[in-house]
């Protein structure tokens, strides 16, 4: 697995706890979708945190 994938695993970990962990930010006008930064990365994703259930809706390179 090449590294930059295996940040972006790592950091899916840290998502279940409440708060979630890391550069975690609540997408504006989406009240249910979140964003994850991760290097060059952004993860957008659902939580539940009763579940501890992370859905992740995609992984797209970050824009400058």
């Amino acid at each position: 697995m090449p590294p930059s994938q295996r940040r972006v695993v790592s950091a899916l970990d840290h998502l279940t706890g409440d708060p979630p962990q890391g550069e975690v930010t609540r997408l504006p006008g989406l009240p249910d979708e979140w964003r994850l930064r991760v290097g060059d990365w952004q993860v957008r994703f659902t939580r539940d945190p009763e579940s501890r259930r992370v859905e992740v809706l995609g992984v797209l390179a970050r824009r400058s």
